[in-house]
């Protein structure tokens, strides 16, 4: 039984590694427009009253799908759950700052701070090599 449930994980673990190779884009639904955007391209995502917001290089997009669908679809290997309302791409952090409660303050590549909540604070240092 428990091959079965290693095999079926590491199979699991290479069908989202084949997926992640495959896919170089995301649609992303604003307003009115499916817009196709390079995965390369995001920065980080912010969830607020209900509006996720999805930072990129060039735009802000404003979408209703929530973090744990973006979670899923971006993949661990290069973006991070920071905080309830935060996920962030590992390469696009410029800056680490020392925050209150032994917390973080991130500061993205277009200038967007983003906290590292307390949850988030372990698994973060063990990610970027803190």
């Amino acid at each position: 039984m428990r091959r079965i449930q290693a095999r079926s994980n590491d199979d699991n673990a290479l069908q989202e590694e084949t997926q992640s190779l495959v896919r170089k884009s995301v649609p992303i639904q604003d307003q009115d427009r499916i817009i196709m955007v390079n995965m390369s391209d995001i920065l980080a995502m912010e969830v607020s009253k209900g509006e996720t917001k999805v930072y990129t290089k060039e735009k802000v997009y404003h979408t209703q799908v929530p973090l744990t669908y973006w979670e899923q679809k971006l993949g661990q290997q290069a973006f991070m759950r920071v905080h309830r309302s935060f996920i962030v791409k590992i390469d696009a952090i410029k800056e680490i700052q020392p925050w209150f409660n032994h917390t973080y303050q991130l500061t993205i590549a277009d200038g967007l701070k983003v906290p590292v909540s307390r949850s988030y604070i372990k698994r973060f240092k063990e990610k970027v090599g803190l």
